[in-house]
């Protein structure tokens, strides 16, 4: 078994997602365990109001996480616990496409026949298994960094939010080499 197999991926995201927000500035409304609203209603398959976002269980939470992050980009072909906790982290975090994409932008630089799709297909998964784990780590988390700082750029209400983008960066960079 993985050391950071979903259960374990969950918990560690669960350090930086844990509570219920509704802030004005968050681009993804009301949102508990990072699950906003929008997929909350996706999940459920009808509209869902910010009370029902509040009264979200963690098991619910949960399936979310395995079915629109996990298994959506199937990080299943991830042979190293460590990335596959990065993109499941920056996944709920930034969102499924986007944190692929990353990958795929680290990985084509070392295998150019990559797309930049957001699809984390064999492809993908073996270019990104085929890199060395340190390489890709510290390349995802520095490509990480620089995101959250152009998000910040492009919209500087986001400023609000970058301490804690870096926090969460600093954690997974922790865990990454234990």
């Amino acid at each position: 078994m993985k050391k950071w197999d979903f259960e374990e991926c969950v918990k560690h995201v669960l350090i930086s997602e844990g509570v219920y927000s509704d802030d004005v500035h968050d681009h993804g409304g009301a949102t508990k365990f990072g699950i906003t609203i929008g997929v909350l209603t996706n999940y459920r398959q009808h509209e869902v109001t910010k009370a029902d976002v509040q009264k979200l269980s963690l098991n619910e939470a949960k399936d979310i996480y395995k079915k629109f992050y996990w298994d959506a980009m199937k990080l299943d072909l991830i042979a190293s616990d460590a990335r596959a906790l990065l993109l499941f982290d920056q996944g709920v975090n930034r969102g499924i496409g986007t944190a692929i994409k990353q990958a795929q932008s680290i990985a084509s630089v070392y295998d150019p026949g990559i797309k930049w799709d957001g699809q984390n297909g064999p492809m993908t998964s073996a270019a990104i298994n085929k890199l060395d784990k340190d390489l890709f780590c510290r390349e995802y988390l520095k490509s990480s960094l620089n995101a959250y700082a152009n998000i910040c750029v492009k919209n500087p209400t986001q400023l609000v939010f970058l301490r804690g983008w870096m926090n969460r960066v600093y954690k997974l960079l922790d865990v990454c080499w234990v």
